[in-house]
């Protein structure tokens, strides 16, 4: 799981299994635009624009042939909207 922030889809928190997913620490992530933790054409980045342009949750699974056995993807990706400060 990550949360990311903003159009760049900053990095703000990943718990530790998508660290130990993509090989890296929870520094190397944190702060880092998305796309640079995820292989190039990876769809999830695809998915990640269009819940930030929409506001609308998005699901995602696919499958990968991979030996000895297939491997299963799957994304849940929600918007939090956060409500923009009162001003006095």
């Amino acid at each position: 799981m990550s949360s990311m922030e903003g159009p760049a889809q900053i990095v703000s928190y990943v718990n530790p299994a998508l660290c130990h997913l993509v090989g890296k620490s929870r520094e190397q992530m944190i702060g880092k635009p998305f796309a640079e933790i995820l292989p190039d054409g990876d769809k999830c980045l695809v998915l990640l624009d269009r819940v930030y342009r929409s506001g609308i949750a998005e699901s995602h699974i696919e499958q990968e042939h991979a030996a000895p056995h297939p491997l299963y993807w799957s994304y849940e990706i929600w918007p939090i909207l956060v409500a923009a400060p009162d001003r006095d």
